[in-house]
């Protein structure tokens, strides 16, 4: 352990200004300017109804209102603008709300009639869009499908840039306790495996990328916890390029939740992992990913300690160790090369617990030993997803990670199969720590 109790010293030292780094930068700069945003968003809409819609007296403040979302459109790509009672976000930052006008309504208010909620900017508009968007949302609505004619009425001005969101209210003490309490391991890999699609098409189509939800994923997937049962679910209709990277972001998260990484450390690796294969969507598959993927992400706004992990990570993770003597890998590569290639394998369909036994035989040679004992040491002798078949003649799925030094061996399942052949009509778990003996490993047929 010494060589990676020396590299976790080394990043652990930079942790505090790591965390003040590009995020957090990044974050101040949404914050500056989403209050400018909003508070001219907010100025506009009652301004807008004293004068007519092309009076002069409107041009400086929409040029400024414009000007404001084109640098945020740049920096973030798509602005999601979301106001809920008296707080307003953007991308999920919560931005400073403008004064409220002698009515005591706030932006929510303004938005409200037309059973709005928020604003989506696909595309920095041009003045004559929110002049249109200025119109539209002063109009009177409808009596019903308030929003759906909304949209409608954007379209017909030529705003197709600019789409209406639903309506969000803040959750009760009671509420939040619940929501707290609920499992919902399923929306997270939902969202996740969005946002990676999401960020690969707009680097495909020259976006800059907004770091900050899958940050946030990242750290759900923390709160909840990695390995958790019900992450290894797969949604339908998923690509198969998003589904890889999260796959590679949590199997990273459990490897360095066994090297006992710091948290901060996790939060930066993790976003690393969403974003390892993003060369592709420039670059093409093979060799070229990684100095696409690499350049891409040195494009990003900032230059601090957490994007230059990000970018070496990108350029690391296909490095074998024997080319790496020296330290001149970086300790996240090194993690990705594992979690990569361990899930390309079980991609292929090839068996979780035959996947360990291949990259087994290349530690030392291929990728880090210790980094490779840490891995074992969360994902056990049956990694999630291994088929097994018990004593009794069931078949069983393995669902959990590492409990426990005792259950190495002996993780949660589910039933696929059961003893007369047929797969089960409702969910049966089986914890294989509960006197249930396993009989063989299944492979993949």
């Amino acid at each position: 352990m010494d060589e990676l109790a020396q590299a976790q010293a080394t990043l652990g030292r930079s942790i505090d200004r790591a965390r003040a780094g590009e995020d957090p930068q990044l974050a101040g700069i949404v914050r500056e300017k989403g209050e400018q945003m909003v508070g001219l968003l907010f100025g506009l809409l009652r301004m807008s109804r004293s004068y007519a819609p092309e009076n002069p007296a409107l041009n400086q403040p929409i040029g400024e209102l414009t000007s404001t979302i084109a640098r945020l459109v740049g920096l973030l790509g798509a602005l999601q603008l979301v106001a809920v009672e008296e707080q307003v976000y953007l991308n999920e930052i919560r931005v400073r709300t403008p004064q409220q006008g002698k009515d005591g309504k706030g932006l929510a208010a303004e938005l409200a009639p037309h059973m709005v909620g928020g604003l989506t900017f696909t595309s920095a508009p041009s003045e004559q869009q929110m002049r249109s968007l200025l119109q539209c949302l002063n109009a009177r609505p409808p009596a019903e499908r308030q929003r759906a004619a909304l949209r409608q009425a954007l379209i017909a001005r030529g705003v197709d840039n600019i789409e209406p969101a639903v309506i969000h209210r803040l959750k009760t003490a009671g509420e939040a306790e619940r929501a707290a309490d609920k499992v919902e391991a399923k929306t997270v890999v939902t969202r996740g495996v969005e946002l990676v699609e999401d960020t690969w098409e707009g680097v495909a189509e020259g976006r800059r990328m907004n770091i900050l939800p899958l940050r946030r994923v990242v750290t759900d997937l923390l709160e909840l916890h990695p390995g958790h049962d019900q992450l290894w679910w797969n949604p339908p209709g998923a690509s198969a390029h998003g589904l890889h990277s999260f796959r590679v972001c949590q199997y990273s998260l459990i490897l360095a939740e066994g090297a006992s990484l710091s948290v901060g450390l996790r939060q930066d690796l993790g976003v690393a992992a969403l974003l390892h294969d993003i060369g592709v969507a420039r670059g093409g598959g093979g060799e070229p990913h990684i100095r696409a993927g690499s350049l891409t992400l040195l494009q990003q706004p900032g230059f601090h300690e957490g994007k230059v992990r990000r970018v070496l990570a990108a350029f690391d993770h296909h490095r074998q160790i024997v080319e790496t003597v020296g330290g001149r890998s970086t300790l996240f590569g090194r993690i990705l090369h594992i979690a990569d290639d361990y899930d390309n394998l079980v991609r292929s369909g090839t068996s979780p617990s035959q996947a360990i036994g291949s990259i087994s035989g290349g530690a030392g040679i291929r990728y880090d030993p210790v980094l490779f004992q840490a891995f074992i040491n969360r994902m056990g002798k049956y990694p999630p997803g291994t088929l097994l078949k018990l004593e009794d003649g069931r078949i069983v799925r393995t669902l959990s990670v590492v409990r426990s030094t005792e259950t190495f061996a002996q993780p949660r399942a589910m039933v696929v199969r059961g003893a007369d052949g047929k797969p089960p009509t409702a969910a049966i778990p089986v914890d294989l720590a509960q006197g249930v003996t396993i009989a063989s490993v299944v492979l993949p047929a």
